[in-house]
């Protein structure tokens, strides 16, 4: 058979079993058949695997369907429950979620919407902790005692402080806050909190030090000035905004590399944020990293970063877009430090609506989990192996920035308790509602009608950011205080 023979054969074969050009590879079954969702992965080097935390209860490995109750590991080759699990899910098909993997100080931590029972009965909400000597999860020494108040920890930086944040609360009697920080062994008062101006909404999200100052995110509001923000910095003496962030939307994620801070979330240039989803800071200016991202779909007008990660120099994101710099990149993006790359072919596709929730290295590769069936054709059941092969990247920062022009919607109150009248253009469109913490929890197509009646009576008090999209393109934005 000679060379051109040999490759024709090589062409069929190709076609005739429908093979793609891959750039994701599946982990074993994925998540399949199955209810509840997949919200983190997290390489862990001590124990050699990568973790999963989420509602998910059953996975599906080869012919067995294992029972992993919101939490597994895989180890390169087959998914497998953890040792001990946190919730028996005894209630029905979906478990409390697991949100967060945490090492600090050698001890593995686990955060997330469950329940922990000492040998006393005592019962503690969001965070455990992995006991070697006896196999299992295990309370911290203070009670958490309700999911409400304290519901996040995080170590951003590596420190030898880990804080514990969320809605005001308490922990070992300590006045009510919503920061305390633990070294491994106790919790203490965050002090510094103890000097804003607040009220009891007020929720934090994360905290971290960068370049030597204190910074915390949230949804915070300064009882003196009635101004909302979500990005503060410590000076000192007290908080200020921090410069230029001029935004209380949702930050979902930070980073530091390279002595720079990159953050990504719910926030775009045309409301006062330094980019769009996606922006980095090196301590006194801020980029908008080539335009960030954007989510430009038929009848969707939301759109979100979840999740930065570092690997081998380069910055990842994931979240729900479809644009990077002005390339196709379908909800995870790579950002080289002077251009977007998006990582499959020209026309890699998700499913539609889909999401990517975390990012995760482990052995030296990429990970992303999420709300995906497909990538690039290729059933891959919400979680994916990155092979490392890029097509499509901008040439250049700032080449083909997407922007969008700033038009501002008009509210009226129609009820006290929460009903508002939104003046809309009269042309189709789409309106979604975005709280705090960047959920989409309303989301519906606006047929001609110059005013549309918002409804937030069921939603919780605090702040909400309206948007909707005209089949033109233009974006009209507000933001809305919910009594």
């Amino acid at each position: 058979m000679n060379g051109i023979q040999v490759i024709g054969v090589l062409i069929s074969m190709l076609f005739a079993s429908g093979a793609t050009c891959q750039y994701w590879s599946a982990l074993g079954n994925g998540i399949k058949n199955s209810p509840g969702s997949l919200y983190v992965l997290y390489g862990d080097s001590v124990w050699d695997v990568l973790l999963f935390g989420g509602t998910v209860k059953w996975i599906i490995d080869g012919p067995d369907s294992v029972l992993i109750r919101g939490t597994a590991q895989w180890d390169g080759t087959a998914w497998d429950s953890l040792p001990a699990s946190l919730d028996p899910c005894s209630s029905g098909t979906i478990c409390s979620g697991v949100f967060r993997y945490q090492r600090f100080r050698d001890d593995l931590y686990i955060n997330g919407y469950f329940s922990l029972v000492d040998t006393e009965g005592i019962v503690s909400w969001s965070f455990g902790r992995w006991n070697s000597a006896f196999g299992e999860w295990e309370s911290l020494e203070c009670v958490n005692p309700s999911f409400g108040g304290m519901s996040f920890l995080t170590n951003i930086s590596g420190s030898d402080t880990m804080y514990f944040t969320g809605y005001r609360g308490t922990l070992c009697g300590y006045p009510e806050s919503c920061i305390f920080r633990y070294d491994g062994n106790e919790f203490q008062p965050f002090e510094p909190f103890n000097g804003w101006p607040g009220l009891e909404s007020d929720y934090v999200g994360l905290v971290f030090h960068f370049q030597g100052s204190l910074y915390m995110t949230g949804l915070l509001n300064n009882a003196i000035t009635g101004n909302f923000h979500g990005f503060l910095r410590f000076n000192g003496a007290g908080w200020d905004p921090v410069p230029g962030f001029e935004t209380p939307a949702p930050i979902k994620d930070v980073l530091i590399h390279d002595d720079k801070l990159y953050v990504c979330g719910y926030f775009f240039t045309d409301t006062g944020g330094p980019g769009n989803m996606v922006t980095v800071f090196d301590g006194e200016q801020w980029s908008d990293m080539g335009g960030g991202l954007r989510y430009a779909l038929p009848n969707s007008t939301s759109g979100i970063a979840y999740d930065l990660h570092e690997l081998n120099g380069d910055i990842y994101v994931g979240g729900q877009f479809n644009f990077a710099g002005g390339v196709h990149a379908e909800n995870v993006a790579r950002w080289n430090g002077h251009q977007w790359c998006g990582m499959g072919g020209h026309y890699v596709t998700q499913t539609p609506g889909g999401q990517v929730f975390s990012l995760a290295s482990w052995r030296d590769s990429l990970y992303v989990g999420g709300n995906f069936v497909t990538i690039d054709g290729d059933t891959l059941h919400n979680v994916a192996k990155w092979l490392g092969e890029v097509e499509n990247c901008s040439p250049s920062v700032g080449i083909e920035e997407l922007r969008e022009s700033r038009l501002d919607l008009v509210l009226r109150m129609m009820d006290a308790e929460g009903v508002w009248a939104l003046d809309l253009p009269d042309e189709p469109q789409e309106l979604s509602i975005v709280d705090a913490f960047g959920r989409v929890v309303h989301n519906t197509s606006v047929n001609g009608r110059s005013m549309h009646t918002m409804d937030l009576r069921g939603l919780a008090i605090g702040c909400y950011f309206v948007r909707c999209t005209t089949g033109r393109g233009e974006v009209f934005r507000t933001k809305v205080f919910k009594p």
